[in-house]
């Protein structure tokens, strides 16, 4: 795989990789990467979890009286 990174980053990440002897250049773009999804899956459950959008009125009482409907029919009721 090849990227292209802006050059001023990647001697942030190289100076950083020499004071970490323990990384190289991958392990911190793996990091980066990592973090970076993590926030894509915070925001999608978010968006999965906000207030849905609001129906229309008309919408929403036709929505009702729909289901008022089917649950007297299931009731065996007249709907009310």
């Amino acid at each position: 795989m090849s990227v292209t990174v802006d050059p001023a980053l990647l001697e942030a990440v190289d100076l950083y990789v020499q004071r970490h002897e323990q990384l190289d250049r991958s392990k911190v773009m793996d990091a980066a990467l990592t973090q970076w999804y993590s926030a894509r899956q915070d925001e999608a459950m978010a968006d999965q979890f906000a207030e849905p959008p609001k129906e229309s009125t008309g919408e929403a009482a036709s929505w009702r009286r729909t289901r008022r409907a089917a649950v007297a029919r299931r009731l065996n009721r007249k709907p009310g």
